[in-house]
């Protein structure tokens, strides 16, 4: 696996002999030994999965940045803080999946709510949570106008134990909450009286499973979600 790459070698090659950038690309990163990484100014696009499973601590993305590609940096489980440049323009949805370490986001308001606790895309059904900052919090409120939390986006969130949901919420993507086992009370206008389930147009898409041995599907309950 390249997370076992020391050096890199050739006429596209930084000086440092860790980027290979062509055409303000970057398209592979050597990670071995480095807890710490400045990319070069030149780079616009961070390709897929360049910096994915790496052992950073912490990363600085350069002013003219453009895009930053699919699990670019998914599994960097020690990554504690990320700020974005102001130049980004677009982002996938899983560039920083399973950063479990995150504490906050920062940077262009584009890509985080104003708390700092949330990575959000903006999507064709509108803006979506796709991370989240909150290893050791308990309780959190999603922002009003979330319409969607996605794929892994809660992933891991352990020490979760209430959730409150705003009004905008229509979708939550299967894996959403893999591993945060622990919620035991949601909250919110589509939240039924028992506080577990999230009932949207006759849709079941979230059940609090927290401390839970038996669960009774909802009568208002007439298709499961993913």
């Amino acid at each position: 696996h390249h997370k076992n790459l020391v050096k890199i070698i050739g006429k596209n090659v930084t000086d440092d002999g860790r980027c290979l950038i062509i055409d303000n690309t970057l398209y592979a990163f050597a990670p071995k030994g480095i807890t710490s990484y400045e990319i070069p100014s030149n780079v616009e696009i961070i390709e897929n999965c360049v910096f994915a499973e790496s052992e950073l601590e912490s990363i600085n993305f350069p002013e003219g940045l453009l895009h930053i590609g699919m699990d670019a940096f998914s599994n960097c489980v020690k990554i504690t803080s990320i700020t974005f440049p102001k130049s980004l323009e677009t982002m996938h949805t899983y560039a920083f999946r399973g950063c479990m370490a995150v504490e906050g986001f920062y940077g262009n308001e584009k890509f985080h709510t104003s708390d700092n606790k949330c990575l959000i895309s903006l999507t064709n059904i509108g803006i979506c949570i796709c991370g989240f900052a909150g290893k050791n919090i308990t309780e959190y409120t999603i922002p009003e106008g979330i319409v969607s939390i996605e794929n892994y986006a809660f992933y891991n969130a352990i020490n979760l134990r209430k959730l409150n949901f705003p009004n905008s919420i229509k979708r939550i993507g299967s894996h959403a909450f893999e591993g945060a086992t622990n919620i035991e009370t949601i909250t919110g206008e589509n939240v039924l009286e028992d506080n577990r389930s999230l009932v949207v147009d006759s849709t079941l898409i979230m059940m609090a499973g927290g401390g839970l041995e038996k669960y009774i599907t909802p009568k208002e309950v007439k298709y499961l979600s993913e």
